[in-house]
């Protein structure tokens, strides 16, 4: 799953002085739904998102605040359901440090060519938005999800299917005692 390659984010790092912090805002549209643990997270609006960025002499400090709504299936009935998700981070944007032109920046911090240089933040932008993506969409807490024989929605009703519906492959687990002890039929 990549960023889509039309996002562009920039801070103008002209804007930036020491201790003055300068806010953007960019609304950016999603191409298609964003598929992520096997979940299809359709959009119901645009990706809104707010920027704060600050200057000192060594660095760059942006506070990214993500807010968007999508619908997604519920994970056990599947109805689509929508959610509204939001969240902030921060991230720090520096030089690498001499002589490890290579190295590997720690967690949110990311190397740059140039302190001076537009910045352009979509691909933490991006990686926000993967790090709010629930693994696991529910309707509700109370929902009973769909029945393993026939497949009715449950939150629907009874579909009608007894416990002895099952299949043969798995029958010999009916014998299993719940408890933990096993049946002594000798």
């Amino acid at each position: 799953m990549e960023k889509p390659h039309l996002w562009e984010c920039l801070i103008d790092t002209e804007d930036l002085e020491r201790d003055v912090r300068a806010r953007y805002r960019f609304d950016l549209e999603f191409p298609g739904p964003v598929l992520f643990q096997g979940l299809a997270f359709t959009p119901s609006g645009p990706l809104v998102i707010t920027a704060e960025a600050q200057r000192d002499p060594e660095a760059i400090a942006a506070d990214i605040h993500i807010s968007f709504s999508a619908e997604a299936p519920c994970s056990r009935c599947l109805r689509q359901t929508g959610i509204a998700l939001e969240g902030r981070f921060r991230y720090f944007y520096i030089l690498p440090p001499s002589g490890e032109q290579d190295g590997e920046p720690e967690e949110f911090t990311v190397f740059v060519d140039s302190l001076t240089a537009p910045l352009d933040i979509s691909d933490q932008v991006w990686e926000s938005l993967i790090l709010l993506l629930p693994e696991k969409v529910l309707c509700s807490e109370e929902c009973k999800g769909l029945c393993p024989v026939c497949g009715a929605d449950l939150n629907l009703g009874d579909c009608g299917c007894t416990p002895d519906n099952v299949d043969p492959r798995l029958s010999i687990l009916c014998d299993i005692d719940p408890q933990g002890e096993a049946d002594d039929e000798q």
